[in-house]
Protein backbone atom coordinates (compact mmCIF):
# COMPACT_ATOMS: atom_id res chain seq x y z
CA UNK A 1 0.00 0.00 0.00
CA UNK A 2 2.81 2.14 0.96
CA UNK A 3 3.96 2.22 -3.02
CA UNK A 4 0.39 3.10 -3.91
CA UNK A 5 0.43 6.04 -1.78
CA UNK A 6 3.94 7.46 -2.47
CA UNK A 7 2.23 7.82 -6.43
CA UNK A 8 -1.39 8.68 -5.61
CA UNK A 9 -1.70 12.37 -7.06
CA UNK A 10 -3.06 14.46 -3.48
CA UNK A 11 -5.53 16.38 -5.13
CA UNK A 12 -9.11 15.25 -5.63
CA UNK A 13 -9.63 17.57 -8.77
CA UNK A 14 -7.80 14.97 -10.34
CA UNK A 15 -10.46 12.89 -10.26
CA UNK A 16 -12.33 14.28 -13.10
CA UNK A 17 -9.30 14.83 -15.61
CA UNK A 18 -7.84 11.37 -15.25
CA UNK A 19 -9.89 9.89 -17.76
CA UNK A 20 -9.87 6.00 -17.35
CA UNK A 21 -10.99 4.93 -20.87
CA UNK A 22 -10.35 6.94 -23.82
CA UNK A 23 -9.12 7.24 -27.38
CA UNK A 24 -5.15 8.79 -27.43
CA UNK A 25 -3.89 11.19 -29.56
CA UNK A 26 -1.55 8.66 -30.75
CA UNK A 27 -4.44 6.20 -31.23
CA UNK A 28 -6.22 8.42 -33.61
CA UNK A 29 -3.43 9.71 -35.57
CA UNK A 30 -3.22 6.17 -36.25
CA UNK A 31 -6.77 5.29 -37.23
CA UNK A 32 -6.56 8.33 -39.20
CA UNK A 33 -3.36 6.88 -40.83
CA UNK A 34 -4.92 3.22 -41.35
CA UNK A 35 -7.99 4.73 -42.58
CA UNK A 36 -6.15 6.71 -45.50
CA UNK A 37 -4.49 3.71 -46.54
CA UNK A 38 -7.49 2.44 -46.65
CA UNK A 39 -8.80 4.87 -48.72
CA UNK A 40 -6.12 4.29 -50.95
CA UNK A 41 -6.24 0.89 -51.42
CA UNK A 42 -9.98 1.34 -52.40
CA UNK A 43 -9.38 3.81 -54.75
CA UNK A 44 -6.66 2.09 -56.58
CA UNK A 45 -8.51 -0.90 -57.04
CA UNK A 46 -11.87 0.61 -57.78
CA UNK A 47 -11.47 3.93 -59.32
CA UNK A 48 -7.89 5.13 -59.61
CA UNK A 49 -9.01 8.63 -60.03
CA UNK A 50 -8.14 11.52 -57.36
CA UNK A 51 -11.24 12.72 -57.54
CA UNK A 52 -12.51 9.68 -56.35
CA UNK A 53 -11.25 10.25 -52.66
CA UNK A 54 -13.90 12.87 -52.00
CA UNK A 55 -16.36 10.42 -53.34
CA UNK A 56 -14.91 7.88 -50.29
CA UNK A 57 -15.20 10.17 -47.73
CA UNK A 58 -18.59 8.59 -46.64
CA UNK A 59 -16.71 5.46 -46.49
CA UNK A 60 -13.45 6.53 -44.70
CA UNK A 61 -15.97 8.17 -41.60
CA UNK A 62 -17.89 4.47 -41.38
CA UNK A 63 -14.38 2.73 -41.62
CA UNK A 64 -13.21 5.10 -38.69
CA UNK A 65 -15.95 4.86 -36.45
CA UNK A 66 -16.06 0.93 -36.59
CA UNK A 67 -12.59 1.30 -35.81
CA UNK A 68 -12.71 3.70 -32.63
CA UNK A 69 -15.75 1.11 -31.51
CA UNK A 70 -13.94 -2.00 -31.89
CA UNK A 71 -10.80 0.05 -29.96
CA UNK A 72 -13.16 1.04 -27.38
CA UNK A 73 -14.28 -2.47 -26.58
CA UNK A 74 -10.88 -4.09 -26.54
CA UNK A 75 -10.15 -1.64 -23.90
CA UNK A 76 -13.60 -2.31 -22.20
CA UNK A 77 -12.33 -6.13 -22.86
CA UNK A 78 -8.92 -5.70 -20.95
CA UNK A 79 -10.79 -3.77 -18.02
CA UNK A 80 -12.77 -6.95 -17.50
CA UNK A 81 -10.01 -8.71 -17.22
CA UNK A 82 -8.20 -6.67 -14.94
CA UNK A 83 -11.26 -6.07 -12.56
CA UNK A 84 -11.16 -9.82 -12.40
CA UNK A 85 -7.73 -10.19 -11.11
CA UNK A 86 -8.73 -7.54 -9.00
CA UNK A 87 -11.26 -9.34 -7.59
CA UNK A 88 -9.31 -12.42 -7.01
CA UNK A 89 -6.65 -10.30 -5.10
CA UNK A 90 -9.31 -8.74 -3.09
CA UNK A 91 -10.95 -12.16 -1.73
CA UNK A 92 -7.47 -13.89 -0.89
CA UNK A 93 -6.91 -10.81 1.52
CA UNK A 94 -10.37 -10.64 2.62
CA UNK A 95 -10.08 -14.80 3.94
CA UNK A 96 -6.93 -13.05 5.46
CA UNK A 97 -9.04 -11.01 7.56
CA UNK A 98 -7.97 -7.86 5.73
CA UNK A 99 -10.78 -4.99 5.66
CA UNK A 100 -12.55 -4.44 2.31
CA UNK A 101 -10.93 -1.28 1.52
CA UNK A 102 -7.09 -2.46 2.55
CA UNK A 103 -7.82 -5.36 0.32
CA UNK A 104 -8.35 -3.69 -2.68
CA UNK A 105 -5.90 -1.11 -2.02
CA UNK A 106 -3.32 -3.87 -1.15
CA UNK A 107 -3.72 -5.43 -4.48
CA UNK A 108 -2.09 -2.33 -6.29
CA UNK A 109 1.58 -3.79 -6.31
CA UNK A 110 0.33 -7.23 -7.68
CA UNK A 111 -1.64 -5.48 -10.45
CA UNK A 112 1.22 -3.08 -11.12
CA UNK A 113 3.83 -6.10 -11.25
CA UNK A 114 1.06 -7.47 -14.04
CA UNK A 115 -0.17 -4.86 -15.94
CA UNK A 116 2.17 -1.62 -15.86
CA UNK A 117 0.79 1.61 -13.21
CA UNK A 118 -0.08 3.25 -16.35
CA UNK A 119 -3.20 0.39 -16.51
CA UNK A 120 -6.54 1.43 -16.12
CA UNK A 121 -7.29 -0.52 -12.84
CA UNK A 122 -4.47 0.95 -11.30
CA UNK A 123 -5.61 4.12 -12.26
CA UNK A 124 -8.60 2.78 -10.59
CA UNK A 125 -6.69 1.94 -7.25
CA UNK A 126 -5.12 5.62 -7.18
CA UNK A 127 -8.66 6.94 -7.03
CA UNK A 128 -9.31 4.77 -4.15
CA UNK A 129 -6.28 5.97 -2.60
CA UNK A 130 -6.90 9.60 -3.02
CA UNK A 131 -10.61 8.80 -1.80
CA UNK A 132 -9.87 7.76 1.21
CA UNK A 133 -7.01 10.61 1.70
CA UNK A 134 -10.30 13.05 1.30
CA UNK A 135 -12.08 10.77 3.66
CA UNK A 136 -14.62 10.00 0.57
CA UNK A 137 -16.27 6.45 0.72
CA UNK A 138 -15.61 3.87 -0.78
CA UNK A 139 -19.03 3.34 -2.06
CA UNK A 140 -19.26 6.99 -3.58
CA UNK A 141 -15.87 6.10 -5.54
CA UNK A 142 -16.90 2.73 -6.85
CA UNK A 143 -20.25 4.10 -8.09
CA UNK A 144 -18.11 7.04 -9.70
CA UNK A 145 -15.87 4.70 -12.13
CA UNK A 146 -18.89 2.40 -12.64
CA UNK A 147 -20.56 5.02 -14.50
CA UNK A 148 -17.78 6.36 -16.16
CA UNK A 149 -16.73 3.01 -17.52
CA UNK A 150 -19.42 1.96 -18.78
CA UNK A 151 -18.51 -1.82 -18.55
CA UNK A 152 -21.59 -3.75 -16.97
CA UNK A 153 -19.58 -6.03 -14.45
CA UNK A 154 -18.01 -3.18 -13.04
CA UNK A 155 -21.10 -1.10 -13.13
CA UNK A 156 -22.93 -3.96 -11.08
CA UNK A 157 -20.15 -4.50 -8.56
CA UNK A 158 -20.00 -0.56 -7.78
CA UNK A 159 -24.38 -0.91 -7.45
CA UNK A 160 -23.95 -3.82 -4.98
CA UNK A 161 -21.06 -2.09 -3.30
CA UNK A 162 -22.97 1.04 -2.72
CA UNK A 163 -25.68 -0.76 -1.82
CA UNK A 164 -23.64 -3.36 0.53
CA UNK A 165 -21.97 -0.83 2.17
CA UNK A 166 -25.16 0.81 3.41
CA UNK A 167 -27.77 -1.88 4.36
CA UNK A 168 -25.70 -4.85 5.01
CA UNK A 169 -23.79 -5.62 8.35
CA UNK A 170 -20.88 -7.93 6.68
CA UNK A 171 -19.31 -6.43 4.14
CA UNK A 172 -16.47 -8.57 3.60
CA UNK A 173 -18.49 -11.80 3.09
CA UNK A 174 -21.01 -10.39 0.88
CA UNK A 175 -18.27 -8.62 -1.53
CA UNK A 176 -16.58 -12.19 -1.73
CA UNK A 177 -19.67 -14.57 -2.68
CA UNK A 178 -20.50 -11.00 -4.83
CA UNK A 179 -16.41 -11.66 -6.21
CA UNK A 180 -17.38 -14.66 -6.86
CA UNK A 181 -20.52 -14.46 -8.88
CA UNK A 182 -18.89 -11.58 -11.36
CA UNK A 183 -15.92 -13.83 -11.81
CA UNK A 184 -18.06 -16.69 -13.01
CA UNK A 185 -20.28 -14.47 -15.13
CA UNK A 186 -17.03 -13.14 -16.60
CA UNK A 187 -15.95 -16.68 -17.68
CA UNK A 188 -19.19 -16.78 -19.47
CA UNK A 189 -18.02 -13.73 -21.68
CA UNK A 190 -14.36 -15.18 -22.41
CA UNK A 191 -15.97 -18.31 -23.48
CA UNK A 192 -17.99 -16.35 -25.75
CA UNK A 193 -14.95 -14.24 -27.28
CA UNK A 194 -12.67 -17.06 -27.68
CA UNK A 195 -15.55 -18.56 -29.64
CA UNK A 196 -15.68 -15.98 -31.81
CA UNK A 197 -11.64 -15.25 -32.33
CA UNK A 198 -11.54 -18.02 -35.48
CA UNK A 199 -15.10 -16.21 -36.59
CA UNK A 200 -13.23 -12.66 -37.15
CA UNK A 201 -9.99 -14.25 -38.63
CA UNK A 202 -12.62 -15.81 -41.44
CA UNK A 203 -14.05 -11.64 -41.49
CA UNK A 204 -10.32 -10.45 -42.48
CA UNK A 205 -9.55 -13.36 -44.85
CA UNK A 206 -12.68 -12.69 -46.56
CA UNK A 207 -12.46 -8.86 -47.20
CA UNK A 208 -8.68 -9.04 -48.59
CA UNK A 209 -9.44 -12.23 -50.75
CA UNK A 210 -10.93 -9.49 -53.58
CA UNK A 211 -8.01 -7.50 -53.59
CA UNK A 212 -5.79 -10.39 -53.44
CA UNK A 213 -6.96 -11.88 -56.49
CA UNK A 214 -7.05 -8.86 -58.25
CA UNK A 215 -3.50 -7.95 -57.65
CA UNK A 216 -3.12 -11.09 -58.32
CA UNK A 217 -4.39 -11.06 -61.78
CA UNK A 218 -3.02 -7.24 -62.19
CA UNK A 219 0.54 -8.64 -61.76
CA UNK A 220 0.15 -12.27 -64.05
CA UNK A 221 -2.07 -10.06 -66.76
CA UNK A 222 -0.75 -6.33 -66.85
CA UNK A 223 -3.33 -4.07 -68.40
CA UNK A 224 -6.46 -6.57 -68.20
CA UNK A 225 -8.48 -4.66 -65.65
CA UNK A 226 -8.02 -1.63 -68.01
CA UNK A 227 -11.51 -1.76 -69.50
CA UNK A 228 -12.80 -0.92 -65.57
CA UNK A 229 -11.22 2.63 -65.38
CA UNK A 230 -11.72 5.81 -67.06
CA UNK A 231 -14.77 5.30 -68.91
CA UNK A 232 -18.35 6.12 -67.37
CA UNK A 233 -19.44 2.50 -67.60
CA UNK A 234 -16.71 0.92 -65.92
CA UNK A 235 -16.61 3.63 -63.39
CA UNK A 236 -20.55 2.79 -62.55
CA UNK A 237 -20.11 -1.22 -62.44
CA UNK A 238 -17.33 -0.55 -59.68
CA UNK A 239 -19.40 1.81 -57.70
CA UNK A 240 -22.02 -1.10 -57.40
CA UNK A 241 -19.38 -3.49 -57.02
CA UNK A 242 -18.25 -0.92 -53.75
CA UNK A 243 -21.36 -0.95 -52.75
CA UNK A 244 -22.24 -4.99 -52.80
CA UNK A 245 -18.20 -4.98 -50.96
CA UNK A 246 -19.47 -2.70 -48.03
CA UNK A 247 -22.51 -4.25 -47.25
CA UNK A 248 -20.51 -7.68 -47.34
CA UNK A 249 -18.30 -6.11 -45.21
CA UNK A 250 -20.87 -4.61 -42.52
CA UNK A 251 -23.12 -7.37 -42.88
CA UNK A 252 -19.93 -9.98 -41.59
CA UNK A 253 -18.83 -7.52 -38.95
CA UNK A 254 -22.46 -7.67 -37.59
CA UNK A 255 -22.45 -11.44 -37.51
CA UNK A 256 -19.22 -11.24 -35.84
CA UNK A 257 -19.93 -9.49 -33.12
CA UNK A 258 -22.90 -11.73 -31.93
CA UNK A 259 -24.76 -10.18 -29.54
CA UNK A 260 -27.03 -12.61 -27.56
CA UNK A 261 -29.68 -10.22 -27.14
CA UNK A 262 -31.11 -10.63 -30.69
CA UNK A 263 -34.89 -11.70 -29.79
CA UNK A 264 -38.23 -9.73 -30.73
CA UNK A 265 -40.88 -11.06 -29.50
CA UNK A 266 -41.17 -10.34 -25.90
CA UNK A 267 -41.34 -13.62 -24.95
CA UNK A 268 -38.04 -14.27 -26.71
CA UNK A 269 -36.39 -10.81 -25.18
CA UNK A 270 -37.77 -11.51 -21.49
CA UNK A 271 -35.68 -15.20 -22.20
CA UNK A 272 -32.53 -13.55 -22.99
CA UNK A 273 -31.98 -11.23 -20.53
CA UNK A 274 -33.85 -13.35 -17.24
CA UNK A 275 -30.08 -14.94 -16.38
CA UNK A 276 -29.00 -10.96 -16.14
CA UNK A 277 -32.32 -10.46 -13.55
CA UNK A 278 -32.01 -12.96 -11.44
CA UNK A 279 -28.18 -13.06 -11.05
CA UNK A 280 -28.92 -9.32 -9.72
CA UNK A 281 -31.65 -10.05 -7.68
CA UNK A 282 -29.14 -12.51 -5.83
CA UNK A 283 -27.04 -9.69 -5.79
CA UNK A 284 -29.00 -7.26 -4.26
CA UNK A 285 -30.36 -9.91 -1.44
CA UNK A 286 -26.59 -10.98 -0.86
CA UNK A 287 -26.25 -7.40 -0.04
CA UNK A 288 -28.71 -7.03 2.52
CA UNK A 289 -31.92 -6.29 0.71
CA UNK A 290 -35.48 -7.82 0.57
CA UNK A 291 -37.24 -9.04 -2.27
CA UNK A 292 -39.31 -5.99 -2.34
CA UNK A 293 -36.45 -3.61 -1.94
CA UNK A 294 -34.35 -5.66 -4.25
CA UNK A 295 -37.25 -5.86 -7.38
CA UNK A 296 -37.76 -1.96 -6.34
CA UNK A 297 -33.92 -1.30 -6.91
CA UNK A 298 -33.75 -3.08 -9.61
CA UNK A 299 -36.98 -1.33 -11.56
CA UNK A 300 -35.06 2.49 -10.48
CA UNK A 301 -31.80 0.65 -12.41
CA UNK A 302 -33.34 -0.03 -15.09
CA UNK A 303 -35.29 2.88 -15.47
CA UNK A 304 -31.86 5.04 -15.18
CA UNK A 305 -30.16 3.01 -18.06
CA UNK A 306 -30.01 5.45 -20.78
CA UNK A 307 -29.41 2.56 -23.67
CA UNK A 308 -32.49 0.15 -23.11
CA UNK A 309 -32.81 -2.44 -25.54
CA UNK A 310 -35.99 -4.18 -26.25
CA UNK A 311 -35.43 -7.01 -23.64
CA UNK A 312 -34.67 -3.79 -21.18
CA UNK A 313 -38.36 -2.18 -21.94
CA UNK A 314 -40.36 -5.35 -21.70
CA UNK A 315 -38.83 -6.65 -18.04
CA UNK A 316 -39.09 -2.66 -16.97
CA UNK A 317 -42.41 -2.64 -17.87
CA UNK A 318 -43.50 -5.86 -16.03
CA UNK A 319 -41.28 -4.29 -12.94
CA UNK A 320 -42.84 -1.56 -12.51
CA UNK A 321 -46.60 -3.39 -13.03
CA UNK A 322 -44.90 -4.85 -10.21
CA UNK A 323 -43.97 -2.42 -8.06
CA UNK A 324 -47.61 -0.63 -8.81
CA UNK A 325 -49.13 -3.91 -7.19
CA UNK A 326 -46.77 -3.39 -4.14
CA UNK A 327 -47.25 -0.29 -3.61
CA UNK A 328 -51.13 -0.52 -3.62
CA UNK A 329 -50.79 -3.02 -1.06
CA UNK A 330 -51.65 -6.01 -2.65
CA UNK A 331 -50.06 -9.48 -0.85
CA UNK A 332 -46.46 -9.61 -1.72
CA UNK A 333 -46.62 -13.49 -2.93
CA UNK A 334 -49.67 -12.74 -5.16
CA UNK A 335 -47.37 -10.01 -6.92
CA UNK A 336 -44.72 -12.40 -7.62
CA UNK A 337 -46.99 -15.05 -8.93
CA UNK A 338 -48.62 -12.22 -11.69
CA UNK A 339 -45.50 -10.91 -12.53
CA UNK A 340 -43.98 -14.14 -13.38
CA UNK A 341 -47.86 -15.02 -15.56
CA UNK A 342 -47.56 -11.07 -17.28
CA UNK A 343 -43.90 -11.93 -18.58
CA UNK A 344 -45.36 -14.60 -20.83
CA UNK A 345 -42.23 -17.06 -20.15
CA UNK A 346 -41.65 -19.71 -18.56
CA UNK A 347 -38.01 -18.71 -16.70
CA UNK A 348 -39.97 -16.24 -14.92
CA UNK A 349 -43.00 -17.66 -14.33
CA UNK A 350 -40.76 -20.53 -12.63
CA UNK A 351 -38.77 -17.48 -10.70
CA UNK A 352 -42.44 -16.01 -9.36
CA UNK A 353 -43.31 -19.14 -7.93
CA UNK A 354 -40.59 -19.98 -6.54
CA UNK A 355 -40.51 -16.11 -4.71
CA UNK A 356 -43.69 -16.58 -3.97
CA UNK A 357 -42.85 -20.31 -1.91
CA UNK A 358 -40.31 -19.12 -0.44
CA UNK A 359 -41.36 -16.16 0.83
CA UNK A 360 -41.67 -16.68 4.49
CA UNK A 361 -39.28 -18.85 4.89
CA UNK A 362 -36.31 -16.29 4.98
CA UNK A 363 -33.61 -14.88 2.65
CA UNK A 364 -30.81 -17.58 3.47
CA UNK A 365 -33.39 -20.43 1.77
CA UNK A 366 -34.36 -18.44 -1.00
CA UNK A 367 -30.92 -17.22 -1.95
CA UNK A 368 -29.96 -21.72 -1.88
CA UNK A 369 -33.27 -21.50 -4.84
CA UNK A 370 -31.73 -18.93 -6.39
CA UNK A 371 -28.19 -19.81 -6.61
CA UNK A 372 -29.24 -23.38 -8.47
CA UNK A 373 -31.53 -21.10 -10.63
CA UNK A 374 -28.33 -19.55 -11.60
CA UNK A 375 -26.41 -22.57 -12.37
CA UNK A 376 -29.28 -23.78 -14.67
CA UNK A 377 -29.33 -20.53 -16.42
CA UNK A 378 -25.64 -20.95 -16.93
CA UNK A 379 -25.33 -23.97 -18.79
CA UNK A 380 -28.28 -22.59 -20.90
CA UNK A 381 -26.17 -19.84 -21.85
CA UNK A 382 -23.20 -21.79 -22.38
CA UNK A 383 -25.62 -24.18 -24.63
CA UNK A 384 -26.80 -20.84 -26.57
CA UNK A 385 -22.97 -19.73 -27.05
CA UNK A 386 -22.27 -22.27 -28.73
CA UNK A 387 -25.49 -22.20 -30.60
CA UNK A 388 -24.64 -18.97 -31.73
CA UNK A 389 -21.30 -19.48 -32.73
CA UNK A 390 -22.53 -22.40 -35.23
CA UNK A 391 -24.78 -19.98 -36.37
CA UNK A 392 -22.33 -17.43 -37.23
CA UNK A 393 -20.39 -19.39 -39.20
CA UNK A 394 -23.28 -20.43 -41.04
CA UNK A 395 -24.08 -16.88 -41.64
CA UNK A 396 -20.86 -15.86 -42.64
CA UNK A 397 -21.39 -17.95 -46.08
CA UNK A 398 -23.33 -15.40 -46.95
CA UNK A 399 -20.78 -12.83 -46.81
CA UNK A 400 -18.53 -15.00 -48.63
CA UNK A 401 -20.82 -15.97 -51.55
CA UNK A 402 -21.81 -11.78 -51.99
CA UNK A 403 -17.20 -11.33 -52.51
CA UNK A 404 -17.21 -14.39 -54.95
CA UNK A 405 -20.04 -13.06 -57.39
CA UNK A 406 -17.90 -9.71 -56.72
CA UNK A 407 -14.80 -11.59 -57.82
CA UNK A 408 -16.45 -13.66 -60.76
CA UNK A 409 -18.25 -9.91 -62.36
CA UNK A 410 -14.56 -8.22 -62.04
CA UNK A 411 -12.96 -11.39 -63.86
CA UNK A 412 -15.71 -11.93 -66.64
CA UNK A 413 -16.48 -8.00 -67.31
CA UNK A 414 -12.82 -7.13 -68.54
CA UNK A 415 -12.79 -10.45 -70.42
CA UNK A 416 -15.91 -9.92 -71.96
CA UNK A 417 -15.09 -6.74 -73.31
CA UNK A 418 -11.07 -7.91 -74.72
CA UNK A 419 -13.25 -10.84 -76.66
CA UNK A 420 -15.55 -7.48 -78.16
CA UNK A 421 -18.54 -8.22 -76.56
CA UNK A 422 -19.42 -11.55 -78.26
Amino acid sequence: MGNLLRKQKASWSVFNRDSLISIQGREILLLVVKTGAVLGVLNYFFYREWWAFVLLIPVGVLYFRLECGNLIRKKQDQVREQFVELLRFTVTSLRAGYSVENAFLDSYADLEKLYGERSVICKILRRFAIARQNHRPFAETWQMVGEELRVTEIREFSEIYETAYHHSGNLSSVMEQTSQIIMEKTELRRELFLLMASRRMELRIMTAMPFAIMAYIQWTSPGFFDELYHNMPGRMLMTGILFLYLTGYVWAWKITRMELSSGRKKAECLKEIYPEFVEKLRLYMVAGLNVRNAFLTITSLYAGIKEKDRAHSYLLKELRSAGNQLANGIPEDEVYTQWGMHCEERSCRRLGFLLSVNLRKGNRQLLSCLEEEIRDTRQELQKKIRKKGEEASTKLLFPMILYLIIVMILVIYPAYQKLGGI
